[in-house]
């Protein structure tokens, strides 16, 4: 009998203001606070409140037939403290029912993991103490931001104790049978690896877009089609894709109720969640994906997010304000600093991975990536400000021994940095 791990992603971002060039030096706010609200307020009215309510009834209907995964990001974990707490309650009783497993990631849904593993490191500790906090468990899988995966973010995992990654598959990677099978870290064996059924997850996403597309039965069907000589079926669903009111109030969530009721009635198939399913299938060969080359162009797996001219100096650019974010000693800019980190800001300037159809459950907020870019940027711009006057503008008696050492460090690499410039100009005028 193969195993189904499903998993349901829950994420929002924090959506930025309209912030023109004029407003650089004059505008300190760079978030929309009130829509965010608004959003996340009415995401739960006609996305989150239904589909959890359904999905808490069918596990106490099904008891520990019906198991699945959630991640939830740092930003959701944020906005429903603050203003969904039926929500917030929904998301409890599932986690007590021993039936849900609560997957880690970065807590600000960041790419710190591509370049900053330390960063990566600290923000899925924060990630794990949160959930431990609100839902009263433990994680013992982990998933980066948008699945993404490399041979040291898989090192992290390991150190940091979880046992199982949730990936998305890069073909380089992979053994010859492909996704629905278990592997392990290449070095830290003992972690394992499970890899989306790419297929299945769109296939999936694409019958609840358009319920005439697919019957659940034919879904059923297509499972085996899919999973075809496999151990485990790894598909993941954000929980966008169960809002109804985006498909002219189709009821996508009696869809997902039938397709359930006719997994478990094939009796070919069976629910379990990562950490439980890693424990009864034998991992099949290691999983090796290296890092990206520092200075060399990003891996096309990091296309949605690194692929173009825009994305990659406002990546940039953002990541060379790192150490005097750092140094600062001020809480806010801490703050914005987290949130600016943001994968989904540069999804949108992305040129080849999003539209404003109604086929897309994902649209621009910006309209276009170039809007995403400017906006992105004159916001940068206006925080590289503040940072720069207030690390100026800090004493020494103000900084902690951290930041003293945080400090040191910059100005250190900064003088390297000069040095090397001044020796180059010297040669140049011999």
């Amino acid at each position: 009998m193969k195993i189904l791990a499903f998993n349901l992603n829950i994420h929002k971002y924090f959506l930025l203001k309209k912030y023109r060039f004029f407003d650089i030096g004059n505008d300190n706010f760079y978030f929309d606070e009130q829509t965010t609200r608004s959003l996340i307020e009415n995401s739960e009215r006609t996305c989150l409140k239904p589909a959890l309510e359904m999905l808490l009834s069918m596990v106490r209907h099904y008891k520990r037939r019906f198991r699945f995964s959630i991640t939830v990001s740092g930003t959701i974990m944020q906005l429903i403290e603050q203003s969904c707490p039926y929500t917030l309650q929904l998301l409890q009783q599932l986690a007590r029912t021993g039936s849900v497993e609560f997957v880690a990631s970065p807590y600000n849904h960041s790419l710190s993991g591509i370049n900053d593993i330390e960063d990566f490191r600290q923000q899925i500790r924060l990630s794990v103490s949160e959930i431990q906090r609100l839902f009263g468990v433990t994680p013992e899988t982990l998933q980066n931001s948008d699945l993404l995966y490399t041979d040291s973010i898989g090192t992290t995992a390991y150190q940091e104790g979880f046992k199982a990654m949730l990936v998305q598959p890069e073909p380089r990677s992979l053994e010859v049978k492909g996704p629905d099978y278990l592997y392990f870290h290449h070095t830290a064996q003992r972690l394992k690896i499970i890899t989306q059924n790419s297929n299945y997850s769109m296939l999936f996403e694409n019958a609840l877009k358009d319920g005439h597309l697919f019957t659940p039965e034919y879904l059923v069907e297509q499972l085996g089609t899919n999973a075809a000589g496999g151990d485990i079926l790894f598909a993941s669903l954000n929980s966008e894709y169960l809002d109804g009111s985006k498909y002219n109030n189709r009821d996508v969530l009696l869809y997902v109720k039938t397709f359930v009721e006719k997994i478990l009635e094939s009796k070919r198939f069976k629910f379990d969640i990562p950490s439980s399913a890693i424990q009864k299938i034998q991992p099949i060969g290691p999983y090796k994906l290296p890092d990206p080359v520092p200075g060399l162009n990003y891996p096309t797996y990091l296309a949605p997010w690194l692929g173009n001219d825009l994305q990659r100096e406002a990546f940039s650019k953002l990541n060379a304000l790192k150490d005097r974010v750092k140094i600062a000693a001020n809480s806010t800019l801490q703050l914005i600093w987290q949130r600016l980190q943001c994968s989904d800001y540069f999804y949108f300037m992305s040129d080849g991975y999003l539209d404003d159809t109604k086929q897309n459950i994902v649209t621009n907020p910006f309209g276009t990536p170039y809007n995403a870019f400017i906006t992105y940027m004159n916001i940068i711009g206006d925080f590289e400000r503040r940072v720069n006057l207030t690390v100026e503008n800090t004493t020494v008696d103000q900084l902690s021994d951290k930041q003293l050492a945080d400090s040191i460090k910059y100005y250190q690499a900064r003088i390297k940095e000069l040095k090397q410039e001044y020796q180059k100009r010297s040669l140049q005028t011999i």
